[in-house]
């Protein structure tokens, strides 16, 4: 299948399992706030989750500039600026705004993998395990961070069965020799398997490891009706998503607050 040859049908459920992960997230913490409404979704999952605090443009706003003022002012109260992410039409209809502000644009290609099929490589060394307890959470959490290079959880949402227990959410962990090397989340819902969280420490990667992580968090999908897998793909992961099959979808981009000081 030829880059943007998908179904709309399939895109829109993608782009629903991106956006379901947000309100997902926010509802599993006690400063977990969302306000929704056609054009804008607005998530705050506080600081505990400081990834996940985000105002989503659904789509074209009738009035960009207003869009914008709620969402800043969404996040405002809470002492939070804020990062507004969107697709398409939206995107466009966003850009001059936020690009008058002095912002950034990072976009990402959201990727899907149709039909979700295929035979992962085998990587020797190398155990996945779904996280099952708390003492694993916090093994995961540890692995992501040191990723990524900047936190994906804290304080004492760890410590609580919140992010194991929650449905539809599954949280894995790859050891390399018996040693911590990478991470990967999936999603389900509307049918496809959204894969989130795809981390290897530095000291481990080109091996196949973020590739065998992400191969097994997708076809976990099937056994819980999924049809497809969709993830955003990093600079770094890109290359290895597009050898496994997935193809661009739609791009989502991202305006990180403007630094001062």
């Amino acid at each position: 299948m030829a880059d943007g040859d998908f179904a709309a049908a399939l895109v829109a459920r993608a782009d629903a399992n991106y956006r379901e992960l947000f309100r997902a997230m926010a509802r599993l913490t006690l400063h977990g706030m969302v306000q929704e409404d056609d054009e804008l979704l607005l998530v705050r999952s506080g600081p505990w989750l400081p990834l996940n605090n985000a105002a989503i443009v659904k789509r074209p706003p009738a009035d960009p500039a207003r869009a914008l003022a709620r969402a800043t002012a969404f996040f405002a109260q809470h002492g939070q600026s804020c990062a507004l992410i969107a697709a398409g039409a939206a995107a466009e209809a966003m850009a001059p705004l936020l690009e008058a502000e002095g912002r950034d644009d990072d976009p990402s290609p959201g990727m899907i993998l149709s039909p979700l099929t295929g035979e992962p490589p085998p990587v020797p060394g190398l155990a996945i395990e779904v996280v099952q307890d708390v003492a694993g959470l916090q093994l995961y959490n540890d692995t992501m961070t040191a990723g990524f290079g900047n936190a994906w959880a804290e304080g004492e949402i760890l410590e609580q069965r919140v992010l194991l227990d929650a449905p539809d959410l599954t949280h894995y962990l790859g050891f390399f020799d018996g040693t911590p090397v990478g991470t990967a989340m999936r999603l389900s819902s509307h049918r496809i398997a959204g894969v989130f969280s795809v981390s290897t420490i530095p000291e481990y990667r080109r091996r196949g490891i973020g590739a065998a992580l992400t191969w097994r968090a997708a076809l976990d999908g099937l056994t819980e009706g999924c049809v497809a897998s969709a993830l955003q793909a990093s600079t770094l992961g890109e290359p290895v998503y597009r050898r496994m099959g997935y193809r661009d979808a739609l791009t989502y981009h991202l305006w990180l607050p403007r630094l001062t000081g």
